[in-house]
């Protein structure tokens, strides 16, 4: 692999173990208590991690597939699938940001507008296999 794709995949790595850090940080949230304290935490791990993993992904993936140009509908579908994981996620960051000072009946509401983004998941995963059967070349 090139050092573009190497770097993608790290990023694409790094992002989808802080994704499932963060799912586990919401799962186990079912009090107005841990919900306060998975909402500063998850709030952090956003601020510090999240945002710069995705603006690398996106970097690097874009990148990759200006070079990839003309691009397969293989090429098509992930980019459509990796979109719609990076989409739900950006909405989880904004719903993380308004929640940060959010208590009673507003955490719980937006505790699970942020546990639904988790659909993403799937998303990601499609376009993780998608690159690595039909993108990933062996040196």
């Amino acid at each position: 692999m090139d050092p573009v794709q190497t770097a993608h995949l790290t990023l694409v790595c790094l992002w989808g173990g802080l994704v499932l850090g963060e799912l586990l940080v919401e799962a186990t949230a079912n009090d107005d208590e841990t919900r306060a304290h998975a909402s500063r935490l998850h709030f952090w791990m956003d601020a510090l991690w999240e945002i710069p993993l995705l603006c690398g992904v996106v970097a690097t993936g874009a990148y990759l597939a200006w070079r990839a140009w003309p691009l397969t509908s293989w090429h098509v579908v992930k980019i459509a699938l990796a979109a719609g994981a990076l989409a739900c996620n950006a909405w989880c960051v904004v719903l993380v940001l308004q929640r940060r000072h959010a208590t009673g009946e507003a955490l719980r509401h937006l505790s699970t507008r942020i546990r639904w983004t988790g659909v993403g998941v799937p998303l990601g995963l499609a376009a993780l296999y998608l690159g690595f059967a039909f993108f990933h070349r062996a040196p």
